[in-house]
């Protein structure tokens, strides 16, 4: 899956993808006139192509690739120690099915930091591989909860460190921020 997806990515940011959407672009134009709005829409596409080919092929862009893939290899990892640590009959190969569309999932602004969402989601899939619903469901309460626990240590070391904090471009030091 996670082959596929790169492999999708390159295909989506090569010049052969902008080379199409470009045509299709001129071809409506053509057909539809240049007021169209679909040739607007089409016109927008082919930026933002551009622009993801841009951060797929260059350094930075594969420093976030693979941060993103360690995240979810990680979120995977941690769901199928604590499935092992609580005796669930589940794979590493079906946790890698069913996380990361989970985890995207949550990531949604539906709800606060995904809670409830992550469960109902956990659930329902976990139940496509034969788990029953109460199992998925604890699987997504103590992922969110790692996952909490995890982000709260983050803040307080941040909190505490004394380096300075960068707000719209100017570096501030903590001290003189206002308390919360």
């Amino acid at each position: 899956m996670v082959i596929a997806t790169i492999l999708l990515t390159r295909l989506g940011a090569s010049r052969v993808m902008t080379r199409l959407l470009v045509g299709v672009r001129v071809g409506a134009r053509a057909v539809l006139g240049p007021a169209s709005s679909t040739r607007k829409l089409l016109s927008w596409c082919v930026r933002l192509q551009i622009a993801t080919r841009r951060l797929v092929y260059s350094m930075p862009g594969l420093g976030v690739l693979v941060c993103g893939l360690a995240i979810h290899l990680a979120a995977v990892v941690v769901c199928y120690a604590v499935a092992l640590d609580a005796g669930f009959d589940v794979t590493l190969l079906q946790l890698i099915a069913v996380v990361p569309a989970v985890m995207l999932l949550s990531y949604l602004p539906l709800s606060i930091g995904g809670w409830g969402l992550r469960e109902s989601a956990m659930a329902f899939r976990l139940t496509l591989i034969g788990l029953p619903k109460e199992d998925g469901a604890f699987l997504g309460l103590a992922l969110g909860s790692l996952s909490l626990g995890a982000a709260s240590i983050g803040a307080f070391v941040w909190l505490f460190s004394p380096m300075p904090v960068s707000l719209f471009g100017r570096h501030v030091a903590k001290r003189s921020m206002p308390a919360l």
